[in-house]
């Protein structure tokens, strides 16, 4: 089925030849990813990447958290202020908003100085959620980068959080009660954007999916078949400017191989990996019951300390699991029966590709929201990580062994490979940057604040 709903985003683009333009007359591009996950910066770092190799002067900035990934792919990051990502994830998890209104105060103050510092003719923002003010105030234009699930156009039925009144509640009642009150939710997580606007002289806006994705554009890192209501000829209509621009996954580079071998070949294997921002209370579980199903395991995400602990309090983990803090999961994947994640859009992209179906254990909204359109699409299945040790086991053990020895979420995913394939996210990117001309000559339109709209050729 997923075969016969091919878009026809990147075909429209096959014979689109994307221009080099002479260093005289290429644009300086600004890249910001808010430090807070690896694939905030990770994202914006491939992109950036992708231009540099086509010509265009590139600048990077981000919070050290994660500048390692933004000097993996060669660029010389500017430090940029940004909350810890501890800081993000303890308020995330209690249910508040990420920030205050003053650090976002902040925020603006830096951007402002690097705009002012780099000159760019385009900034590209992924999860900066104070650009869409500092870039209005210094008059440069905006790509948001996000992902389908955000759009103020999508559903967007993320789930309540454990914490505060409604983490009392049995899981029914939780889910019912935060459905017909989930639209107060995000417009409470816009009041802090919006005293920011209101302190710069900005209108404010509706409610916090609008703030996710302001700017001049806002580029989905998604392909639309994982969204298909939200493709061309569904049954929703994309805000100006708005468009699926396809999956960035971020791999690492010069790391040693696992040594697979170790494991044999007579296990299904199984890749596992939470992530910079999973949750991994659950890991243990997950390790004892993919061995208690007879399977061999390449874990990702643990340094040599956890690695220690995981081995003393699952002995039999010995023969039948290799870890590593890091490493190209491609070869891996190449034989992998199953992923269990968190969710992650880059993780899932990367097993999909593969043609693997990924079993997610979300920890946040965004992770949840595409473990959704994963199972919906039939190429995943998700577990709610709050549930109680025993039914979290029990639900563990059940999908596991139907997407192990149960071909049907392969096949499916397998499919999505084939239409995976059919999207080519770099000659799209690069098509996106054709369109603007040398600093303070970009091609006008009928634009938000007079810039050219690009709703993506064949959307």
């Amino acid at each position: 089925m997923i075969a016969r709903q091919h878009s026809r985003t990147a075909l429209a683009l096959e014979a689109s030849a994307i221009p080099r333009l002479p260093d005289s007359k290429t644009p300086r591009l600004l890249f910001i990813g808010e430090g807070i996950s690896l694939a905030h910066v990770a994202r914006p770092a491939v992109l950036g990447r992708w231009a540099r190799e086509a010509g265009y002067d590139v600048a990077f900035a981000c919070g050290p958290a994660y500048a390692a990934v933004a000097r993996a792919e060669e660029f010389d990051p500017i430090t940029l202020t940004t909350i810890i990502p501890e800081t993000f994830h303890k308020r995330m998890a209690a249910g508040k908003f990420f920030y205050t209104s003053w650090e976002l105060d902040g925020y603006v103050r830096a951007e402002l100085e690097i705009i002012d510092r780099v000159q760019p003719d385009l900034v590209v923002g992924d999860f900066r959620l104070s650009l869409d003010v500092s870039t209005t105030l210094a008059a440069v234009p905006l790509l948001s980068l996000t992902n389908a699930h955000w759009s103020p156009v999508a559903a967007c039925r993320f789930p309540p959080p454990r914490a505060g009144p409604l983490g009392f509640l049995p899981n029914a009642l939780r889910n019912r009660l935060f459905d017909a009150i989930r639209f107060l939710v995000l417009r409470y997580f816009a009041v802090p954007l919006n005293l920011v606007r209101r302190r710069n002289g900005l209108q404010e806006l509706h409610d916090f999916r609008e703030h996710f994705c302001a700017g001049n554009w806002c580029a989905y890192l998604d392909a639309p078949d994982l969204y298909p209501k939200l493709r061309d000829g569904g049954n929703k209509i994309l805000p100006a400017g708005h468009f699926f621009l396809g999956p960035v996954v971020w791999e690492p580079r010069n790391q040693c191989p696992l040594a697979l071998e170790v494991l044999g070949s007579e296990r299904p294997l199984v890749y596992v990996t939470l992530g910079s921002s999973g949750n991994t209370d659950a890991l243990p579980d997950v390790l004892r019951t993919l061995v208690e199903l007879d399977c061999s395991i390449a874990l990702s995400g643990v340094d040599k300390a956890q690695e220690a602990a995981l081995r003393r309090s699952i002995p039999v983990l010995e023969g039948r699991c290799v870890m590593a803090p890091l490493f190209d999961p491609r070869p891996v994947l190449e034989h992998a029966r199953v992923t269990v994640c968190h969710g992650g859009s880059g993780t899932v992209y990367q097993s999909l590709a593969a043609g693997v179906p990924v079993l997610c254990l979300p920890g946040n909204p965004d992770q949840a929201l595409v473990a959704a359109a994963a199972e919906e699409q039939g190429v995943g299945r998700t577990i709610n990580p709050g549930d109680t040790s025993v039914d979290m086991l029990r639900s563990i053990r059940g999908v596991l062994a139907t997407m192990i020895y149960c071909g049907r979420c392969t096949r499916a995913a397998r499919e999505m490979s084939k239409v995976l394939a059919l999207h080519d996210t770099r000659r799209r990117w690069l098509e996106f940057l054709s369109r603007f001309e040398p600093r303070g000559g970009l091609r006008r339109n009928q634009g938000r604040r007079g810039w050219p709209i690009w709703n993506g050729a064949g959307r």
